[in-house]
């Protein structure tokens, strides 16, 4: 559970920071909140270079990352929007909350992405994946020894990742048996390994488990219909990727 806790603060942060809402301050601090400090990639920027960006701002960064809209406000009006619906027991409060915070966004932004707005230029577009599918190539010359090494590094983080997420969720789902192990865990392990192997051969992110599910477990899913649901939606998002990608 320690391990999911502190899986869970990492992806607060991240979120924190892409919001807007904390950003990279001078020594000792480090990280603070954004009291408009010269908002920059790879540190908190040169002396005479302020981004004019604040917690009451609501604009579109190209300078560094996210690459996107940095809108802090309105990141935490989402946030105590779905967390008002979980208070008061609402069902489906996290996609309420997505769903305002996104609507939010286009109507500051009305305009198309291509247009340096928020809205998708188009909802259907066929993915392909003749650049990465199957792009595999094993000559690794003199770069031998530290992709091995970095092979085994995202081996051990995949497995205990992995691990983690099974046991706190399995916890979570009450399917843990009297001696907190997980019933045909190897199943479980199995099935991820088979996803973040298909994965790196089409060349897309890693698939594999992720704690982020405690979210359908709130809502109500406890058996494999919510994850066929779930694929369901993966697979629609092959061709309703420019529609799911504007989804905050």
């Amino acid at each position: 559970m320690a391990g999911a806790a502190g899986i869970g603060v990492f992806i607060a942060f991240v979120g924190m920071k892409d919001s807007g809402f904390i950003a990279a301050a001078p020594f000792p601090t480090l990280v603070g909140l954004n009291t408009e400090w010269p908002y920059k990639h790879g540190g908190w920027g040169a002396n005479d270079y302020h981004s004019c960006i604040g917690f009451n701002s609501c604009t579109m960064y190209f300078d560094g990352p996210p690459y996107s809209v940095v809108c802090p406000w309105l990141a935490v009006a989402g946030l105590l929007v779905t967390c008002a619906l979980l208070v008061w027991n609402v069902n489906g409060a996290f996609i309420i909350g997505i769903f305002f915070t996104m609507f939010a966004s286009w109507a500051k932004f009305p305009q198309k992405m291509s247009e340096g707005g928020l809205v998708p230029d188009k909802v259907v577009d066929v993915a392909r994946f003749t650049t990465t599918a199957g792009a595999l190539d094993f000559n690794w010359g003199a770069n031998t020894g530290e992709l091995i090494g970095a092979l085994m590094m995202f081996l051990y983080l995949d497995l205990v990742g992995s691990s983690i997420t099974f046991i706190s969720l399995g916890q979570m789902a009450g399917v843990l048996n009297k001696k907190g192990d997980m019933p045909r865990s190897n199943i479980a392990f199995l099935s991820d390994a088979f996803g973040t192997t298909l994965g790196g051969l089409l060349g897309s992110s890693a698939l594999t488990t992720y704690v982020e599910s405690a979210a359908a477990m709130r809502e109500g899913g406890r058996t494999g219909f919510t994850a066929v649901v779930c694929s369901v939606f993966f697979l629609a998002s092959i061709a309703l990727w420019p529609l799911f990608s504007s989804i905050p």
